[in-house]
């Protein structure tokens, strides 16, 4: 099966957050240096996970993205399909 690149960086950057193992926000400048992907092309990966409630957001001063979910309940199909569609629809 092939995945698009924004379906794979969205793979990177969940479990990026996965890995953090806590509930606290971290910032998409500190992913994107940490995992040497855009941070513009981040941004525009971060809408679709929202969208199907895989991320979270936080505002203000210690804001930042966050799993909506426990790690072990969020699949890579469910990470893939939400991408992909986001994109189909664009």
């Amino acid at each position: 099966m092939k995945i698009s690149c924004k379906a794979q960086y969205a793979v990177r950057l969940m479990l990026h957050l996965a890995g953090t193992h806590s509930q606290k926000y971290v910032l998409l400048r500190e992913i994107a240096r940490a995992e040497h992907i855009s941070e513009k092309f981040l941004g525009q990966i971060v809408m679709p996970l929202r969208r199907r409630g895989l991320l979270r957001a936080g505002r203000g001063a210690h804001g930042g993205y966050a799993l909506a979910k426990e790690p072990r309940e969020i699949s890579v199909e469910d990470i893939v399909e939400a991408v992909e569609r986001y994109m189909a629809k664009a």
